[in-house]
């Protein structure tokens, strides 16, 4: 809520502090005993609770995925250590550069009133919040009809569902959560950030704007274009920025997952002396990909590393599990990943071009980079207004 923003974080991280049985210690215990991982966290769709333990214990890891998903503490003991270690950790990021970029790109491209425009909480929330906020949000999400559980495992499916019904089944059914919130801008022309860092030697740039859902049936051709301009150390953006031109050590672009239009951007950390020259290069490549078809041969190096490097992201129960997690949350089919090689393969130069058109808008780019303003502000006017402001 606008009122205590990252409130789904935090009361993610207090599921791990003790529930209404146990204390934190007492929890943390049992976990150790069963040899088993339990977490807890929160992104931009979600907020999760997971547990890895061996198949022979699976009744047993169920009961505790239960306890501390339906029955957390909230105690305010674990409360006040939480936020001691929320304002430490905040006081560091607010001198890291990158944090500090990518706060201000979202919250620039999404605007103030949308989810998607707050990264993380601050320390005005972190200082507000009260047990009463947590329990409160918790009572209101955590129920059967706005949750799904997913199990990888040796376990039958039988089995499975009669842990849930032992477990979950007094949770109340509830109603799925339903935000109301502003819509995003919409940008006419783009728009230059410039976060005033006095002292930095570096610049760090984020580029990009409103591209699509991931659940857009151009998801995969797009990712494919993606691919070509700087989804890895092979793509354009990489090897012009670093490998030719020695601007930086790593140039990069990628399409965010999100349940309504995600994000595009581009990035790179440079000398600050080159900031000018790097914001050109980066435009350079973002006009010519919405213009141009990709090569025979970067088309086929893009779409042979998204397919071939598949295999490693189903190799572990784990991330199979993050997979159909993607099924549930963005409405995809349930046979989606069986052809999503297939479609990758499929994809040709025409199709990767009219993806890139409909994601990548040049003109229409927010650019945000954090350094010392006085070195380059007033020559990035080149590429459009600028306006600086302090971190």
């Amino acid at each position: 809520p606008s009122s205590v923003p990252g409130l789904s974080g935090l009361v993610a991280q207090m599921l791990k502090e003790g529930t209404t049985k146990r204390s934190s210690a007492a929890l943390a215990e049992e976990i150790e005993f069963l040899g088993a991982d339990l977490w807890a966290s929160s992104d931009e769709e979600n907020t999760y609770v997971g547990i890895r333990v061996l198949a022979e214990q699976f009744d047993e890891a169920m009961g505790l995925l239960a306890e501390v998903a339906g029955k957390p503490g909230f105690k305010t003991s674990e409360l006040t250590k939480l936020k001691k270690r929320e304002l430490d950790r905040l006081a560091l990021a607010e001198r890291e550069p990158q944090y500090i970029a990518r706060r201000t790109f979202y919250r620039e491209l999404y605007g103030e009133n949308h989810p998607y425009g707050t990264v993380d909480t601050n320390v005005e929330a972190v200082e507000r919040v009260s047990r009463q906020d947590m329990v409160k949000w918790h009572k209101k999400h955590f129920v059967g009809r706005n949750s799904f559980l997913v199990v990888v495992g040796d376990v039958e499916p039988a089995k499975v569902e009669a842990a849930a019904k032992s477990t979950f089944g007094k949770w109340k059914a509830g109603e799925a959560a339903q935000p109301s919130y502003g819509q995003p801008p919409k940008p006419a022309a783009r728009n230059i950030v410039v976060v005033d860092r006095p002292g930095s030697v570096q610049s760090v740039i984020y580029i990009g704007n409103l591209g699509i859902t991931r659940s857009d049936p151009d998801w995969i051709p797009s990712i494919v274009a993606n691919q070509v301009l700087g989804g890895s150390a092979a793509s354009r953006l990489f090897m012009d920025l670093r490998e030719k031109r020695s601007l930086t050590y790593g140039a990069y672009s990628t399409i965010g997952e999100r349940v309504e239009l995600g994000p595009f951007v581009a990035y790179a950390s440079v000398r600050t002396e080159v900031t000018k020259e790097a914001v050109g290069a980066f435009m350079e490549h973002l006009d010519v990909i919405v213009k141009e078809q990709a090569s025979a041969e970067e088309l086929s190096n893009a779409k042979r590393y998204l397919s071939d490097s598949f295999p490693l992201q189903v190799d572990t129960p784990g991330k199979l599990a993050e997979l159909l997690v993607q099924l549930r949350t963005f409405g995809l089919p349930d046979d989606y990943w069986d052809s999503y090689r297939k479609s990758i393969r499929a994809t040709d130069g025409a199709e990767a071009l009219r993806a890139a058109q409909d994601v990548i808008r040049p003109n229409e780019a927010l650019v945000v980079i954090v350094g010392q303003a006085a070195d380059f502000a007033e020559s990035l006017q080149t590429y459009g207004p600028v306006t600086a402001v302090s971190y």
